[in-house]
C-alpha cells in the first residue's frame, strides 16, 4: 500500500489549499481527498465539509458536508489545543456557524484569537467580522478595521475586501472611495468574485473610479463565470439596457436565469418582468407568475407589487382583488411609492377591500411624499375646491381628516397653509378642521404662533361653547408669551396681527393689562407710520387710557384700571 511521510501529506494539504484559494475548487477536491486517503486530518476533512455544503466545484450535498464536519471537530480540537492556528480557525468559523458543532459564538471567538495571536491573517479576519457585527463580543468597529487591516496587510483577500468595505462607509475611519476601491481592486485580482463583482459596480456608477460601462461588464462577466448571482443578475441588466454591451435581449434573459435559479430574488423578479413582456423571450404571463412569486416570497417589494398587479388584473393567473391588495400591502409597508399608490386606488374604489377614503388618502400621500407625480397628481384633484357630488365630497373630508391628523407628525406649516385655504369649500365642516389644527398650533405655542393669522375668524364674538374654549386658551397663550409671540407675527405680517390682537380684544372679562402691553410693544417695535391703527385699537376702549414714559414704558405709577 502507497504511503507518504506527514512532511509529503502536509505538501499535498498546502497545494490544496493554494487550489481553493485561487477558486480552483475542482483541484482542490481531488488534493484534499487524496490527503485524506493517507490521513484523516482535521483541516481536510473540513475543507471537504465547507466544499459540499456550499456545491463549490461540484454538486452541492448539505448531508454529506455535515458529516466531514462532525469528524473533523475531534481531531481539530486535539490540533487546536497543540496550538495549530489553522485547526484553532477552522474551529472558530465552524462554532460561528454551527457546522459540526453547536453554534457558540464565545467559543468562536476563543478559537478566533488564538489563531489570530499567532498572525493567522484568516483569523484576524474572522475576529474581526466578530467585532463588525458583535457576535460573541461587543459590537467595535475600531476593532474591526484593525483586524481586517492586519489580514489585509498579509494579503488574505477577503480581508482587503472587508478593510475595503469599511473604507467605502465610513466604519470607525474616514470614507475614502479611492482607498476602498484599491483593497476592492487587490481582493479581485486575486479572483475573489465578491471584489470583482463590486468593482463591476464601482466601474458602472462612476464609484471611486471614473465611469466605465465596458470596464463594469468586463468585472461582471468574469465575477458571472464564477458563478457570482450578483454579478449574473448585473450582467443580464447590462445586456438589458445596452450598457457597455450591444444591447440584447434574450442574453440578458440567459444571465437573469442563472441568477434566479440560484435563488436571487432581484433576478427573479428580472426573470419574471421579461416573461410578462416577451422581452427576450416568448411572452409567457403565467411563468411571469411563477418568478414574481419566488421573488415575492423571498419579500422582494417590486415583486410582490407586480403579482399584486397580476392578481389584480388577471394576467397569467384567475383575477383575485384580494390577493391583489395583500401583495400591494406587503411592498407598500416597504415604502415602495408604486405600491402604495396601487394600495390607494384599491381603498378609494373598496376593491378587495371595504372602501375607505382616508386609508386612501394615506397612501396616495406616502406615494406622493416620495415624487411620484400620479399620487401627487390624484391628490391635488381631491383637494380641489369643486365638489361634484356628496361621495365625492366624503372623500375630500376624508383626506382633510387624515391630513390634519398627520399634519404635525409628517408636514409642514406650509403645507398647512396650502390646506388651510382650500379648506373653504368645506362649508360647515371647516370649523372642525381649524379647531384640530389650533389643537396642536396652541400646544405648541409659541413656535407656531404665525399660523394663527389664518385663524383670524376664530376670535371674532360667538355663541359657540367650543369656539369660546378656544378664545380663552388663545388670550392665555397670548397673555403668557405675549413678547415673543408678537415679535414673531408682526415681522410674519403686522397687519394680520393688528387684526388679531384687535378681535382678542372683543372678549368678555378680557384682562386690558394685556391691551396695554400690546400697545406698548407697537409703539416700541412698530414705525411711526403704524401708529395712527395702533390709536385706533387703544381708542376702540371705553377706559382710561394708561400714560407711557419717554422710553415707551408703561408708567406703574400712574391708573391702568377700566
Amino acid at each position: 500500500m502507497d504511503t507518504k511521510t506527514k512532511k509529503e501529506i502536509r505538501l499535498i494539504i498546502d497545494k490544496a489549499n493554494e487550489a481553493y484559494d485561487s477558486f480552483d475548487y475542482k483541484e482542490s477536491i481531488k488534493l484534499y481527498h487524496l490527503a485524506k486517503k493517507y490521513e484523516p486530518h482535521g483541516h481536510v476533512l473540513y475543507r471537504l465539509g465547507w466544499i459540499y455544503t456550499k456545491g463549490y466545484g461540484t454538486e452541492k450535498k448539505p448531508e454529506k458536508g455535515i458529516r466531514y464536519f462532525q469528524t473533523a471537530v475531534p481531531l481539530l480540537k486535539t490540533m487546536a489545543e497543540e496550538g495549530d492556528a489553522e485547526a484553532q480557525c477552522d474551529l472558530g468559523f465552524m462554532f460561528a456557524n454551527g457546522y459540526g458543532v453547536e453554534k457558540d459564538y464565545s467559543q468562536s471567538v476563543k478559537y478566533y484569537i488564538l489563531a489570530a495571536n499567532q498572525l493567522y491573517a484568516r483569523a484576524q479576519c474572522n475576529l474581526g467580522y466578530m467585532y463588525d457585527n458583535g457576535y460573541g463580543v461587543e459590537k467595535d468597529d475600531t476593532m474591526a478595521l484593525k483586524y481586517y487591516n492586519l489580514s489585509a496587510q498579509q494579503g488574505y483577500y477577503v480581508g482587503q475586501y472587508n478593510l475595503a468595505y469599511m473604507y467605502a462607509y465610513g466604519n470607525a475611519c474616514e470614507k475614502n472611495e479611492e482607498i476602498a476601491t484599491r483593497y476592492y481592486q487587490l481582493a479581485a485580482d486575486k479572483g475573489y468574485d465578491l471584489a470583482q463583482c463590486e468593482l463591476g459596480r464601482r466601474y458602472s456608477q462612476g464609484c471611486g473610479v471614473p465611469q466605465d460601462e465596458k470596464m463594469a461588464v468586463k468585472y461582471y462577466q468574469i465575477a458571472a463565470d464564477k458563478g457570482n448571482a450578483l454579478a449574473q443578475c448585473n450582467l443580464g441588466y447590462m445586456y438589458d439596457n445596452g450598457n457597455g454591451v450591444e444591447i440584447s435581449k434574450e442574453i440578458a434573459v440567459k444571465y437573469y436565469r442563472l441568477a434566479a435559479d440560484q435563488g436571487y430574488d432581484v433576478a427573479q423578479y428580472n426573470l419574471g418582468y421579461m416573461y410578462a413582456h416577451g422581452f427576450g423571450v416568448e411572452k409567457d404571463e403565467k411563468t411571469a407568475v411563477r418568478y414574481y412569486q419566488l421573488s415575492a416570497d423571498q419579500g422582494y417589494d417590486w415583486a410582490q407589487c407586480n403579482l399584486g398587479y397580476m392578481h389584480d388584473n388577471g394576467f397569467g393567473v384567475e383575477m383575485n382583488k384580494k390577493m391583489a391588495v395583500k401583495y400591494y400591502s406587503l411592498a407598500a409597508d416597504q415604502d415602495y411609492d408604486l405600491a402604495q399608490s396601487n394600495l390607494a386606488y384599491m381603498y378609494e374604489h373598496g376593491s378587495g377591500i371595504p372602501r375607505d377614503f382616508k386609508m386612501a388618502v394615506k397612501y396616495f400621500k406616502l406615494a406622493a411624499n416620495q415624487k411620484n407625480k400620479p399620487a401627487r397628481d390624484h391628490l391635488e384633484a381631491i383637494f380641489q375646491g369643486n365638489v361634484g357630488d356628496e361621495e365625492r365630497k366624503k372623500y375630500q373630508v376624508a383626506a382633510f381628516e387624515y391630513v390634519i391628523e398627520e399634519w404635525p407628525k409628517k408636514s409642514s406649516i406650509e403645507e398647512l397653509k396650502e390646506i388651510l385655504v382650500k379648506l373653504d369649500f368645506l362649508g360647515k365642516e371647516k370649523r372642525q378642521f381649524q379647531i384640530k389644527i389650533l389643537d396642536y398650533v396652541l400646544l405648541k405655542w409659541p413656535k407656531t404662533s404665525p399660523t394663527l393669522i389664518y385663524f383670524s375668524e376664530i376670535f371674532y364674538p360667538t355663541e359657540d361653547d367650543e369656539v369660546k374654549k378656544y378664545q380663552l386658551i388663545a388670550v392665555q397663550k397670548v397673555s403668557e408669551n405675549w413678547k415673543r409671540c408678537f415679535k414673531i407675527l408682526s415681522e410674519k405680517c403686522q397687519l394680520s396681527i393688528l387684526v388679531i390682537f384687535r378681535e382678542l380684544t372683543n372678549f368678555i372679562d378680557f384682562p386690558l393689562e394685556l391691551v396695554h402691553l400690546i400697545v406698548n410693544s407697537l409703539i416700541v417695535v412698530w414705525t411711526e407710520s403704524c401708529q395712527e391703527m395702533v390709536i385706533k385699537i387703544e381708542n376702540s376702549y371705553h377706559a382710561d387710557q394708561p400714560s407711557f414714559t419717554s422710553d415707551g414704558k408703561l408708567n406703574s405709577e400712574k391708573g391702568n384700571k377700566a
